[in-house]
C-alpha cells in the first residue's frame, strides 16, 4: 500500500509546520487501483475499499478478461486502456485524473489482486496523519 500526498490545485500550499497538513479522513483520501487480468479478486477488493474511502478508481490497463465488468460491480469508478501498457502507465493514468479532483488530499495506491487489505487503510490514514512533518510517499 502506498499513499502519495496529491496537490489538487498547483498553487496549493506544501504543508509546514505553519500549515499543517489537513486531516486525513475518507473524504479527502481517493484509492487508485491498477488492474490487469483481475476479474477473479477485483470486485471484491474495490467493494472493501469503497467501505473504508469515498473516492475509489480502478484502472484496467488493458485486460481481455472480465476485469473492467467485476470493478463496475463494485460501484466504483473505472479507467481502461485499450492494450496494456504496465502496471507504470496505470498508475500514470489514475493519478493524472485524480489529481484534477478538488478536495483530494491523498491517493492511496493497492493492487487489485487482494494483496493489501482494505481493511488497513484507516491504521494507514493514522500513519500518515500522526507524522510531525509528512512525507510525500508512504508504502508498507
Amino acid at each position: 500500500m502506498t499513499i502519495v500526498e496529491s496537490s489538487s490545485s498547483p498553487d496549493a500550499p506544501a504543508p509546514t509546520e505553519q500549515t499543517p497538513p489537513s486531516r486525513i479522513d475518507r473524504t479527502n483520501v481517493a484509492a487508485l487501483i491498477p488492474a490487469y487480468f483481475e476479474e477473479r479478486c477485483i470486485c471484491d477488493v474495490a467493494k472493501r475499499v469503497k467501505e473504508q474511502l469515498d473516492h475509489v478508481l480502478v484502472v484496467d490497463d488493458g485486460s481481455t478478461d472480465k476485469t473492467e465488468d467485476e470493478a463496475r460491480k463494485a460501484g466504483v469508478q473505472v479507467l481502461r486502456h485499450a492494450v496494456n501498457q504496465g502496471k507504470g502507465a496505470a498508475i500514470k493514468t489514475g493519478l493524472r485524473e485524480l489529481t484534477t479532483r478538488p478536495g483530494l488530499r491523498y491517493i492511496l495506491i493497492l493492487d487489485g489482486d487482494g494483496q493489501h487489505l482494505p481493511e488497513e487503510i484507516p491504521i494507514s490514514s493514522k500513519r500518515q496523519t500522526a507524522r510531525t512533518h509528512p512525507s510525500s510517499l508512504e508504502t508498507g
